[in-house]
């Protein structure tokens, strides 16, 4: 139950992402596929905390029945004027240009560079999977709002240690940096309401869509740009491979 929930919750943001994103791009466009789906899936993990805050100022809470509700209604309107447009404007196939004549050798290399790009994916999500929070910001930081946010069922403020001690703590927390952008922590708060409970390695998966969808973009980014599929692939490899990022 929890890794359907897990799913439903890392696909909800991006299936909105990709149909806002579909509006904006050409349709005529190089590898528009890949494009779209990468940077829908970074637009739906945007989204869905802008989403929260909303139903939260509305005096809802973190509702999570409603932000799922919204956001299917939300993704529906979107690909119905998706649609709308596909049969409004006519679209030409994009231009191919000479990856028909690349050899044996070069598709093996494309192949082989997406694989090892994918393996990028695979490393954090092991381990992810397997190690609880232990990163100074991450405890320090970020998932204390989160845990607040979730237990409280609201998005409550954080103040600096000052301001808290004066008010005693009458609706307020606080934390080694009260001012760290909510972003973050509402994202791990979504999954963490979707699978119902507090799991410190679960609530992180969105930093791997994030990845993948960083992947997904760049590489259409390029071919859009007019770089062979070869050359967008080692480029795309070189990014997913950059030791920070992973960390």
């Amino acid at each position: 139950m929890d890794m359907a929930m897990v799913v439903v919750a890392l696909a909800l943001p991006a299936l909105m992402g990709i149909n806002l994103i579909r509006l904006v791009v050409p349709l005529d466009i190089e590898a528009r596929g890949a494009l779209v789906t990468g940077t829908g899936i970074l637009a739906g993990l945007i989204a869905i905390p802008l989403l929260m805050r909303l139903v939260n100022v509305s005096g809802f809470g973190l509702h999570f029945g409603l932000m799922v509700t919204l956001t299917l209604l939300i993704t529906a309107m979107l690909s119905w004027s998706g649609r709308r447009r596909r049969c409004a404007q006519p679209t030409h196939p994009a231009g191919r240009d000479s990856e028909s004549s690349r050899s044996r050798a070069q598709s093996l290399f494309f192949f082989a560079l997406i694989a090892m790009a994918t393996l990028h994916l695979v490393l954090p999500a092991l381990e992810l999977l397997g190690r609880p929070l232990f990163a100074w910001d991450t405890t320090m930081h970020w998932a204390t709002k989160s845990r607040a946010w979730y237990g409280v069922g609201e998005i409550v403020p954080f103040v600096p240690p000052h301001t808290w001690l004066m008010l005693g703590g009458a609706g307020v927390y606080t934390d080694n940096n009260a001012t760290y952008p909510i972003t973050v922590p509402l994202l791990q708060v979504w999954m963490s309401l979707a699978i119902g409970r507090w799991d410190e390695s679960l609530m992180n998966l969105p930093w791997l869509a994030c990845l993948s969808g960083m992947g997904i973009a760049f590489y259409g980014i390029a071919r859009a740009g007019g770089v062979s599929r070869l050359v967008a692939a080692v480029f795309t490899y070189l990014l997913m491979s950059l030791p920070l990022l992973n960390t």
